[in-house]
This record gives structure tokens, C-alpha cells and sequence, in this order.
């Protein structure tokens, strides 16, 4: 292996076969403390809800901020989670995916869309902000990743 960045190493799969120790294969293997995942805010970032593979509704990520009407437009909750603080020996690494970040299955006898709670972290990492539809519970049952299909577009590490 060429000599190369920690970044760049903690991303390279030929890194981890290097140390040769079987229970590290990639970087989600050292233990990390905190693994924070979900649907970002970006303009590419939806949400279709499907009711007997019928498509029903687009939900914009912008959706949930939308300060413009009277009401919200659907049941939400904000988690601040603050890392702005962190000492100069921690690592954060980010990964960001296009394609189908998750997909959710569940069965219902007659679906209502006042019944979907979205929770959205706000995540702030040293100076960077990230803003994050992390968990999603339909009638007081959290929702659970059924399948998914997306590609890694960007990989980088805060130092």
C-alpha cells in the first residue's frame, strides 16, 4: 500500500487487510461511540410514501421547515445533538450516499399521514452543521430499514 492520508486509509478496504486483524474490515468495525445515519437536507433529498405500491405523496426534505403556513405540515421533533467541542484526537468521518438511503414496510388497516412522526437531528461537529431525518415511527412504532440501494458519492473525515 502507497503512503497515503489517515483519511484517505480509514476509507481504503487494502488498509484494514494490511493490519491484518479479522475483526477490523472497514472503519465501522473500531468501535465507533456515536453512528449518526439518515436522510440529509439537500435538494435531492425526498421522501415518497407508497400505500399498496401506489405512490400517495412526495414529502421535500424543505417540507419539514416550511414556516410559511399556519400549521405544520406533518408531525415532527428536533434533536440538537452538539459535538462543536470535541477534542483535537477525535475523528469524524462522514459518508454521504445518492440512491435509495432506506425503504420502510409495515402494515396498516387504514394508513393516515397525521400518524408519521419524523425526527430530525440537527448534528454540529466542530464548525460543520448537519441536518438529519434520522428515525421515523408510524403510530408510536419506530419504522425499520427494510432494504437499501444507494451509492457512496463522497467520503471525508473532520479532523
Amino acid at each position: 500500500m502507497a503512503r497515503c492520508s489517515l483519511e484517505e486509509a480509514f476509507f481504503d478496504t487494502s488498509f484494514f487487510e494490511v493490519l491484518q486483524i479479522p475483526e477490523y474490515n472497514e472503519w465501522r468495525d473500531l468501535g465507533n461511540l456515536t453512528q449518526i445515519s439518515g436522510l440529509t437536507d439537500s435538494y435531492q433529498s425526498i421522501i415518497e410514501i407508497r400505500v399498496n405500491n401506489r405512490k400517495k405523496r412526495t414529502i421535500l426534505f424543505k417540507d419539514f421547515f416550511n414556516e410559511n403556513v399556519l400549521f405544520p405540515l406533518y408531525q415532527t421533533q428536533s434533536f440538537q445533538l452538539d459535538f462543536s467541542d470535541l477534542n483535537e484526537n477525535h475523528l469524524t468521518l462522514v459518508e454521504k450516499e445518492i440512491g435509495t438511503v432506506a425503504a420502510y414496510e409495515f402494515e396498516s388497516n387504514q394508513f393516515s399521514l397525521e400518524k408519521l412522526l419524523f425526527s430530525i437531528s440537527i448534528l454540529n461537529v466542530r464548525e460543520m452543521s448537519f441536518v438529519i431525518l434520522s428515525k421515523i415511527e408510524y403510530d408510536d412504532t419506530e419504522l425499520f430499514i427494510t432494504k437499501s440501494d444507494a451509492l457512496v458519492k463522497e467520503r471525508y473525515a473532520i479532523l
